[in-house]
C-alpha cells in the first residue's frame, strides 16, 4: 500500500543563516505472532535513513531517489518479514533536505514553490491489511544540527538519544509528528540501481598546515570519508574538502560559490571513548581533506578512511594497451563517470551536482559501452520528459523547478533528449523505450523547428564549451555552425528512431527537415569546398554530422589538419569539438596525429594534465605552471577538476584503438587503427551478456589480432589505413577469429 499521509516534525525549514535540525521519527508496535508477509513503502523527502529494530535497512546512500516532488514522488519498497520479532518491533526514521529543501541559490532551488521542511509518507502492511501509517508517528530534534544537499552538515554527537532506533526505548518525550502537504508529482518507485560505496580509499600522506592537517588520498573521487577518533566532549572537527592545495592548504575556490560554505562537514565529539562518524545525506568530491579542531596524536592515518560512492553500476567492459598514459587517461575517466554518476549523469561531485543535458549527451554512449546503465537513463529521462514544457523546451539541468528554461539549454544539451534512448537501442536492441520517448521527441522538433531563423539557420542554445581558449563571446559567434549542425543530428536521430517504431508520417518529416537544415547549412555557411570559420570544432563538426558531399570529404579532411599543424599539432575546441576530431582523424587515416594531440605533453593535452597530478578529468583544459598539490596564489584559477564531458575519449579508445564498433546488437565492426603510440591492446564490451572482444600485438611490419564474436552477432573487418589482410576472412564466424596484417 501507497501513503500519501506526509507528516513533518516542524513546518520551519533551511536558510543559510538559520539552519533547522534534521527531524527523526519512530514507531514502536506489537506483534503477538510473526505474519506471512510484511512490507514498508516509504517516501521521505527529500533523502531518508530507514531502520527496523535497529538496523539500518535503507536499499542504499541518499534514498529514495533525486527529483522536483512536483513531477515525480518516489517511493521504495521493503519486505520486512524476516525482521520482525514476536513482542516489541521498532522502526525509526532519519530525514535528510536533499532536493526538497534546498538552501542552494544558484539555480533557484532556495525559490521552489515545493519548498518545506523534510517530510515523510509511511505505511506497514502484512498479510491481514494495514499495520499503520505515517501519521502515528512520534519525532523530535536528531544531532543532525546542519545540513545541505550540496554544502555538507554538521553532527552534534552530545545531542544523540541512545537506544532511539530500538526497542525498549522510552520515546514519551517525543511530539506526535505533524501532517504535511503531499507534492503534486505522480507516484513512482525509481527503476535504477541505488547509491553505493564501490571502493575504500586510504590517506597516503598527512601534511600539517597553519590551520590543521590535510590527508591526502592520491585520487580525485566522490563519496564520504568516516571519522574515527577519540576526544574531548564539546571538541569540534572540521572537514574541507577539496582537489587542490595553494599555498600550502586545501583551496575550494574552484568548487564553491562565494555566498555560501560547501564542502564542509562539522562533527562535534561526546567524549569519552572512540567515536565514528560518517555523513548522512550529502557526498563529496575531493581528492584531500583538510582536519581542522584536531591535535598532532590524534592525526594519524586511521583517522579518516574515504568510501568512494556511486550508482552501483555493473562493468561491462575493460581496455588496456601499453600505453602507460593511454591506460592513466582510461582510469581518470572510470573516476570521473564515478564520481558523477549519482542515481543520472552530474555536471560534477562537489559546486553543483546538476544533471546538465549537454553533458549526458556528450558521455551518453561511452557510458553504455562501459556499464549497465540502461534503468538508471531511462529513470532520469522520465524525469526530462516531466519538465518539458507545453511549449516542447526542455531545461539545461534537469531536475529542476523552472531554471534551465532562459539560459543553459538548446540544441548541443537539448540533444540529450535523442541522444540517450538513440543509444539505448544501439547497445540494447529496446525499441519499447524508444516508443516511450517518441511524444516527446515530436513535441521537442516542432519546437525546435519554430527556432529557426530566416536563413534556415539556429542559433538558440549554448555554444562549444569550455572552449581551450575562445571566450563566451566568441563562442557565440560561432553558434549558427554548430547549433545548425547539432539541429541536423537531432533531426537524423529523430527519423532512425521513427523509423524503427514504424512511425513513417514522423521518420518523413524529420528527415525532410534534416535535408533542409543541410540545405541551409551549406548555402549560408559553406565557401567552395570549406566551411567559412576557420575553426577545428566547426570543421570536425561539419565531416562528422555529413554536412560535406562525399566528393569534398577527404579535401575538408585535410583542411582540418592543416588547422591542427597551424596550432602545432594541438586541439583547439570545447566539449562539442572534442567529441569528434578524434574521430574523425581516426576514421580518415590521421590516427598519429589524433594521438599526439592527445598524449603531447605540453598543453593543451590530456597528458598534459596527467602531469599536472590529474586522476580524473579537469572541467577545463587549463595552463598551470605548478602541478596541482603545489599550487601558489599567483597560479591561474582552475575551474572543476572532475567532470566527465570530456570522456568521450574512452569511446574513441575503444571504437577506433582498439576497433570494437558496436553498430547494432547483433552487429559488429572490428575497425583498429594501428598506430606508433602502442604495439598491444586487449578490450571488451558486453553487449545483452554477450562478450565482444580484440587483442592485438604489433610488430614493425605486421599485426597480429584475434576477435572474439558471440554467436548472436555477425562480425565484419574493416582493414587499417596502411594495411593489407594476409590471413583471415573480413566476415568473422562464431568464436576466435585469427587475422594477421601487414604494412603495404
Amino acid at each position: 500500500m501507497i501513503s500519501k499521509h506526509f507528516v513533518c516534525a516542524t513546518k520551519e525549514y533551511n536558510t543559510l543563516e538559520y539552519p533547522v535540525p534534521n527531524p527523526q521519527f519512530r514507531k514502536k508496535f506489537h506483534l503477538t505472532s510473526l505474519p506471512k508477509v510484511a512490507e514498508i513503502t516509504i517516501c521521505g523527502l527529500g533523502y531518508y535513513e530507514l531502520y527496523l529494530n535497529g538496523q539500518n535497512i535503507t536499499k542504499g546512500v541518499m534514498a529514495p531517489y533525486r527529483s522536483n516532488p512536483d513531477h515525480f514522488l518516489y517511493y521504495d519498497r521493503y519486505d520486512i518479514t524476516e525482521l520482525l520479532t514476536v513482542g516489541e518491533n521498532v522502526i525509526g526514521i532519519l530525514l535528510g533536505n536533499g532536493f526538497l529543501n534546498s538552501c542552494h541559490p544558484v539555480w533557484d532551488f532556495d525559490q521552489a514553490p515545493y519548498r518545506s521542511a523534510p517530510k515523510v509518507a509511511l505505511s506497514v502492511t502484512t498479510d491481514k491489511g494495514v499495520l499503520f501509517e505515517s501519521d502515528q508517528l512520534v519525532c523530535t530534534e536528531s544531532p543532525l544540527i546542519r545540513e545541505d544537499f550540496h554544502c555538507g552538515e554538521c553532527y552534534d554527537a552530545r545531542l544523540e538519544l541512545d537506544g532511539w532506533k530500538n526497542p525498549g526505548y522510552d520515546d514519551r518525550n517525543w511530539r506526535p509528528a505533524l501532517p504535511a502537504e503531499c507534492p503534486k508529482g505522480e507516484v513512482r518507485f525509481p527503476d535504477c540501481e541505488p547509491i553505493g560505496i564501490v571502493d575504500v580509499h586510504y590517506p597516503v600522506r598527512i601534511i600539517p598546515t597553519a590551520r590543521g592537517f590535510i590527508y591526502d588520498f592520491v585520487v580525485n573521487c566522490a563519496g564520504l570519508c568516516e571519522l574515527k577518533i577519540k576526544g574531548s566532549p564539546g571538541q569540534k572537527i572540521s572537514l574541507l574538502y577539496g582537489e587542490l592545495i595553494r599555498d600550502g592548504q586545501v583551496d575550494q575556490r574552484n568548487i564553491r560559490f562565494e555566498h555560501f560554505v560547501a564542502e564542509k562537514d562539522e562533527y562535534i565529539l561526546r567524549g569519552g571513548k572512540t567515536e565514528t562518524y560518517m555523513p548522512h545525506f550529502t557526498y563529496h568530491g575531493f581528492r584531500f581533506v583538510e582536519v581542522i579542531g584536531i591535535t598532532a596524536e590524534q592525526a594519524t592515518p586511521d583517522l579518516l578512511t574515504f568510501y568512494e560512492m556511486s550508482s552501483s553500476l555493473k562493468q561491462l567492459s575493460d581496455f588496456q594497451c601499453d600505453n602507460a598514459d593511454i591506460n592513466a587517461i582510461y582510469d581518470s575517466t572510470q573516476r570521473s563517470n564515478r564520481a558523477n554518476f549519482m542515481y543520472f549523469p552530474t555536471d560534477c561531485p562537489h559546486r553543483e551536482k546538476n544533471g546538465w543535458t549537454g553533458d549526458i549527451a556528450l558521455s551518453a554512449e561511452q557510458l553504455l559501452i562501459q556499464y549497465d546503465c540502461v534503468r538508471s537513463l531511462k529513470e532520469w529521462c522520465r524525469n526530462v520528459w516531466k519538465a518539458q514544457n507545453e511549449l516542447g523546451a526542455i531545461p539545461g539541468i534537469v531536475p529542476t523547478d523552472t531554471w534551465g528554461f532562459d539560459w543553459g539549454n538548446g540544441p548541443a544539451w537539448d540533444l540529450a533528449m535523442f541522444e540517450v534512448p538513440y543509444r539505448i537501442y544501439q547497445y540494447t536492441g529496446d525499441t519499447d523505450f524508444l516508443r516511450e520517448s517518441a511524444p516527446y521527441l515530436l513535441k521537442y522538433l516542432c519546437y525546435m523547428e519554430s527556432k529557426s531563423d530566416e536563413k534556415g539557420l539556429y542559433h538558440y542554445g549554448l555554444g562549444d564549451w569550455c572552449h581551450v581558449h575562445l571566450t563566451t563571446e566568441a563562442m557565440n559567434d560561432h553558434l549558427k555552425y554548430t547549433d545548425t549542425m547539432i539541429c541536423k543530428d537531432i533531426c537524423d536521430k529523430a527519423a532512425q528512431i521513427f523509423t524503427l517504431i514504424g512511425n513513417t508520417k514522423s521518420a518523413a518529416h524529420a528527415s525532410s527537415l534534416s535535408n533542409k537544415i543541410k540545405e541551409a547549412f551549406r548555402k549560408k555557411c559553406i565557401s567552395g569546398k570549406f566551411i567559412r570559420l576557420r575553426n577545428q570544432t566547426v570543421q570536425a563538426m561539419g565531416i562528422y554530422y555529413n554536412m560535406m558531399d562525399p566528393e569534398e570529404v577527404r579535401e575538408a579532411e585535410q583542411h582540418l589538419e592543416t588547422m591542427i599543424h597551424s596550432y602545432n599539432d594541438h586541439f583547439d575546441v570545447g566539449v562539442l569539438g572534442n567529441r569528434v576530431i578524434f574521430r574523425v582523424l581516426a576514421e580518415h587515416g590521421a590516427i598519429d596525429l589524433a594521438l599526439k594531440m592527445i598524449l603531447d605533453p605540453t598543453f593543451p593535452s590530456y597528458k598534459n594534465h596527467l602531469d599536472l597530478g590529474a586522476t580524473s578529468l579537469f572541467e577545463s583544459f587549463v595552463w598551470l605552471p605548478h602541478r596541482i598539490d603545489e599550487l601558489r596564489s599567483t597560479d591561474p584559477a582552475v575551474n572543476s577538476l572532475n567532470h566527465h564531458f570530456w570522456g568521450d575519449i574512452t569511446a574513441f579508445f575503444y571504437r577506433h584503438l582498439a576497433g570494437i564498433q558496436i553498430d547494432s546488437i547483433d552487429h559488429v565492426t572490428i575497425a583498429p587503427c594501428f598506430n606508433s603510440y602502442m604495439n598491444r591492446v586487449r578490450a571488451s564490451c558486453t553487449v545483452l551478456e554477450n562478450k565482444i572482444s580484440v587483442e592485438y600485438k604489433k610488430t614493425d611490419i605486421m599485426v597480429e589480432l584475434t576477435a572474439n564474436i558471440p554467436a548472436s552477432v555477425q562480425g565484419e573487418v574493416k582493414i587499417p589505413f596502411g594495411y593489407r589482410l594476409v590471413r583471415g576472412k573480413l566476415s568473422c564466424r562464431t568464436g576466435e577469429n585469427h587475422l594477421i596484417f601487414c604494412k603495404i
